[in-house]
């Protein structure tokens, strides 16, 4: 027994396995050859190609896709093609099943330059061998080419969005993409004009003949053959303009044909929409023109929208429309000078014209032959006309204040005095309400006036005089006042009894009485007391012991003097009572004070007090001597 195996991707219908007759029994006898049935062998992949009769496919085309394969197949169908940007229709085979057709249908509006047609390997041949796969290549270009037309800014002698020129040539140009050929159809000629797009997007052509207004037809072709959708540019071709003419408004001159005028104005026939530009010399050009007293020569140069240019014949007139120049002013500006505030609103015309009349208005409408101003702002017009009838106007205004100010109220600026309102003050400078922006003067005596005012020490009597905008003076105010800025003389301290007892009695500022001796203090001042020099009282209690105390003066005026400092000692305690005793009680007791020795002694707390000594209790001295017998003695401190 065996087995056989077949070579791979074999594929063969006709198969016969033989037996030699070389072999023998084990007698030695020669065996018989023999021969096996007819077998198949089908190993052997099928194959397949691809053939598309069109590979490059654009806008409005399709391709047939032929499908060949090496043998007959099973199991196939469009499942098994992949066909990227476009559609297929459902394959058909040939009768003997090797192949197949279907149409390939591109996508619209699609660019692709690089598609591939795979088969897969799902299909199997007869004998069940998988299939293999296979592919084909395509393009797909149905993008219709795009474009933008204009009329080239070179040719477009209007505005550059209107589409309007004078030029009758005019060139068309625009964008698009490279390679792309652009169609251009020319109105009135029917002239087609054909270009390539350039390496950097643009394109632009010129037609040979002179067109007409109307539609400029444009379209596109992109190297596939695929075509765009015609786009029209509307033109308007405008290659005339009338030539303008000039003529004055009003000839006002001996006759109308002199060209002699008042009135510079004058008036132009041109094209309605031309735009008009003025030149007194031929070569410079300004849109606008203002005649000139005495002769004038003018052109006048027409554009209209589509850049067509006309130019007028020259232009001469003669202009006389000025009377005189003449001034307005007040007959007194009694303000400060230039600023048309008086109090005399007489007005003065210089420089008008002999004979020329002369009227005012304040509205522009109604003329009089004479002005009266009112109180404040006044605006008023002034004409003047001369006996030909040219006339000049002036406006002027100013502002007329006859009415004197209010006399100025006079205050002191501190009345410092001891009533409040006596007038009485330490600080000489004095408030004044007067009228804003007024000028102020002082005098002390009623005739000499200045701009400043300095108090004297004592009494003052100022009087004051208000001078407003316009010159216009108040009546006279009047202060009276005191100026007392001197301060008072330090008061002079003492007590007013001095009652110590030591060297010099009655200047060691020890007593037993704390009252306050002041002199030298100024009439009608007012004392302060201060121990600490920051509170002060109008009273002062000594206190037992050492005093230091700050005495000071306000006089009336409100002048503070200087300080004088005093300090002094209070003790109003009495003394205890000393105790006397023998220097020596040589009685046979020692207690019994009969002695031998007159001295005695004398103890007191209080040190350096002062004893005195009595024997009766009314005549007292500073010593005492004892005398032989009894004797009875007093002492007191």
């Amino acid at each position: 027994m065996g087995s056989f195996t077949p070579t791979a991707g074999t594929a063969d219908a006709s198969n016969v396995m033989s037996v030699a007759n070389s072999y023998t029994d084990v007698a030695g006898n020669q065996g018989a050859s023999t021969s096996s049935a007819n077998y198949a062998i089908d190993l052997k992949a099928p194959t397949a190609s691809i053939a598309l009769s069109d590979n490059a496919l654009k806008a409005g085309e399709s391709a047939t896709v032929t499908i060949t394969f090496s043998e007959k197949v099973k199991d196939f169908s469009n499942a098994d093609i992949t066909a990227p940007n476009g559609a297929l229709s459902t394959f058909t085979a040939s009768t003997d099943g090797l192949i197949w057709t279907a149409t390939f249908t591109p996508a619209t509006d699609t660019e692709a330059a690089s598609n591939t047609l795979s088969l897969g390997t799902a299909y199997t041949d007869e004998a069940g061998n998988a299939g293999t796969v296979a592919t084909a290549t395509y393009a797909v270009d149905t993008q219709a080419p795009s474009f933008t037309v204009k009329l080239d800014d070179a040719s477009n002698s209007g505005a550059l969005s209107d589409r309007l020129t004078h030029i009758d040539m005019p060139t068309i140009s625009g964008t698009g993409t490279k390679d792309d050929v652009i169609l251009v159809t020319m109105p009135g000629t029917n002239e087609v004009l054909s270009t390539t797009v350039a390496a950097d997007g643009t394109w632009s052509v010129t037609p040979s003949l002179v067109i007409a207004s109307g539609n400029v037809s444009i379209m596109a072709i992109d190297p596939a053959g695929n075509s765009s959708a015609a786009q029209t540019l509307p033109l308007l071709i405008d290659a005339s303009i009338a030539t303008p003419v000039i003529s004055l408004i009003s000839d006002t001159g001996s006759n109308n044909t002199d060209k002699v005028t008042s009135n510079g104005a004058f008036t132009v026939s041109a094209d309605s929409d031309s735009q008009l530009e003025y030149s007194t010399n031929g070569s410079t050009w300004t849109t606008t023109f203002a005649a000139v007293e005495g002769a004038n020569t003018v052109q006048v140069r027409a554009t209209d929208a589509a850049g067509n240019v006309a130019t007028s014949a020259a232009f001469s007139f003669t202009l006389d429309s000025q009377t005189s120049t003449f001034t307005v002013a007040l007959s007194c500006d009694s303000g400060t000078t230039g600023d048309k505030l008086s109090r005399d609103a007489t007005l003065v015309i210089t420089g008008a014209e002999a004979g020329a009349d002369i009227s005012y208005s304040t509205n522009g409408s109604t003329w009089t032959s004479t002005y009266t101003a009112a109180e404040g702002l006044n605006t008023v017009k002034v004409r003047v006309m001369d006996a030909a009838g040219n006339q000049r106007t002036q406006d002027y205004s100013f502002t007329l204040d006859s009415t004197a100010p209010t006399p100025a109220v006079l205050t002191l600026v501190c009345d410092s005095g001891s009533q409040g309102a006596d007038k009485l003050t330490n600080n000489g400078n004095i408030n004044i309400a007067a009228e804003v922006g007024a000028t102020l003067e002082y005098s002390t005596n009623g005739t000499t006036w200045g701009s400043t005012f300095a108090a004297a020490e004592g009494a003052n009597t100022v009087s004051v005089r208000v001078t407003d905008q316009a010159g216009n003076v108040s009546n006279t105010s009047s202060l009276s006042f005191t100026l007392d800025s001197a301060a008072p003389v330090a008061p002079t301290v003492g007590l007013v009894c001095d009652s110590g007892s030591s060297t010099g009695a009655g200047t060691d500022k020890l007593s037993n009485i704390g009252t306050l001796s002041l002199s030298s203090v100024e009439a009608g001042g007012q004392l302060e007391y201060s121990t600490n020099g920051v509170n002060w009282a109008t009273t002062f209690a000594a206190a037992e012991g050492v005093n230091n105390v700050q005495v000071r003066v306000t006089d009336a005026a409100g002048n503070l003097g200087a300080v004088t400092n005093y300090s002094f000692t209070l003790d109003t305690q009495a003394s205890g009572a000393p105790v006397l005793g023998l220097v020596c009680d040589s009685g046979a007791l020692g207690t019994d004070k009969i002695t031998s020795d007159g001295r005695y002694t004398v103890t007191t707390l209080e040190v350096g007090a002062a004893l005195q000594y009595s024997t009766d209790g009314v005549g007292w001295g500073t010593t005492f001597t004892a005398a032989e017998g009894s004797n009875t003695v007093k002492a007191r401190v």
